[in-house]
């Protein structure tokens, strides 16, 4: 500190009184810059040559122990859950010298992407003294890059689905209307070839629905809607009318529902309709996963200034190389699925500013998350002061 660099050769001249008001001066100095670092989003840990941290920011206990206490005098890397970070923490203590650099992805719950910074302190004799360490969070960041991406996707999907509705959505009527006059003829038919005529006929007919449904389903994936309409809404609330409305098919399935809501959710801004379309796809995404006498967990809460709906199942999970095309148009495991109902969901998430966030354990189950942002107004009301959205 510059004003400790004046006093200190000073020191033993002083009397006692001004001693006070020099340590008054310095106790002041070291509470504004904690001030200072506790109103920064990124997060600051200082730790000395042992690891041990004498320095953390509020936006450090929040990133890295997700707010349930604090580093502050803790070993750093006893104190961290995950082992990628532990590593950062042991190299940098290790090797003491130049300026450390990692991008990473750690659990807390979900899967946030983290930028790392760690720069060594040096005493007045060169030695090494310790390290500061910065984090910060570029989910955000990410997400934003990955949704203009989506949106240019989108945009060739959408041109592509003009020249599909033109392409094969009038030969389908047609062959639908030449099916039916076949079908006429057919009745007036006699003899033991009829019932094999019409069967043939069925079958023919049930292709061309079906052709049908998924060029359907394309142009509503591909097709740009009215904006949504935005209103103050409660996500439990649409959430739990949603398991309302499916609660006889979950029974039919034989799949149990558990509902866990944190006890504060602020409302929202968003079109109550699509989000509870959202939830709809995701809920049966989620039943078609789970074997029958299984179970789907749902529930609500409140992380960084984001309202979070989950739906974990208990099913057979997603292997790795398919989680990365899940998002993929006409990309499906299931028979008979069409592949657009994520892109559709995600599209819609996307309306919100929020981020669809997923986690698969192969044999264990898939869980899925909602994040919309908190209006700003309501940020001062989340616990630990979370930042709120736009709004």
């Amino acid at each position: 500190m510059p004003f400790l660099d004046k006093v200190l050769p000073l020191i033993d001249r002083v009397d006692r009184d001004r001693l006070a008001g020099i340590l008054k001066a310095l106790v002041h100095e070291r509470d504004l810059l904690e001030k200072v670092f506790n109103l920064l989003g990124e997060g600051i840990v200082v730790a000395d040559q042992r690891g041990k941290v004498t320095f953390a920011n509020r936006a450090a206990d929040s990133i890295l122990l997700a707010g349930r206490g604090t580093l502050s005098g803790a070993i750093l890397a006893e104190a961290l859950a995950d082992a990628g970070l532990r590593a950062l923490v042991a190299e940098a203590l290790r090797s003491r010298h130049g300026i450390l650099a990692r991008e990473m992805t750690v659990e807390r719950p979900f899967p946030e992407h983290l930028s790392a910074t760690v720069v060594p302190i040096e005493d007045a004799e060169g030695r090494f003294d310790g390290a500061v360490f910065i984090f910060r969070v570029t989910t955000a960041d990410l997400r934003k890059q990955e949704r203009r991406a989506q949106l240019k996707r989108m945009q060739a999907f959408a041109f592509m689905a003009a020249g599909i509705a033109h392409e094969i959505g009038n030969p389908l009527n047609a062959l639908d209307i030449h099916l039916q006059l076949i079908e006429r003829r057919t009745r007036l038919l006699k003899g033991a070839g009829k019932k094999e005529l019409v069967e043939l006929l069925d079958v023919a007919k049930e292709e061309v629905k079906r052709l049908d449904g998924i060029v359907g389903k394309f142009l509503k994936a591909a097709r740009t809607e009215e904006p949504p309409s935005f209103a103050e809404a409660d996500l439990a609330a649409i959430l739990d009318r949603t398991l309302d409305f499916m609660e006889p098919e979950m029974r039919r399935a034989g799949i149990s529902v558990e509902r866990r809501h944190a006890p504060f959710v602020p409302p929202v801004l968003c079109d109550a309709d699509r989000i509870r379309q959202v939830f709809i796809n995701l809920l049966r995404n989620a039943a078609q996963a789970t074997p029958r006498g299984g179970s789907i967990k749902v529930g609500t809460g409140v992380e960084r200034g984001q309202v979070t709906v989950s739906v974990a199942d208990s099913g057979c999970g997603i292997p790795d190389d398919h989680l990365a095309r899940i998002f993929e148009p006409y990309f499906t495991t299931k028979d008979g699925g069409s592949g657009l109902g994520l892109v559709i969901v995600e599209r819609i998430v996307a309306e919100h500013g929020g981020d669809l966030i997923i986690s698969s354990t192969p044999g264990e189950g898939t869980t899925i998350a909602v994040r919309i942002p908190v209006p700003a107004r309501y940020g001062k009301l989340l616990p630990g002061g979370g930042e709120g959205g736009k709004g």
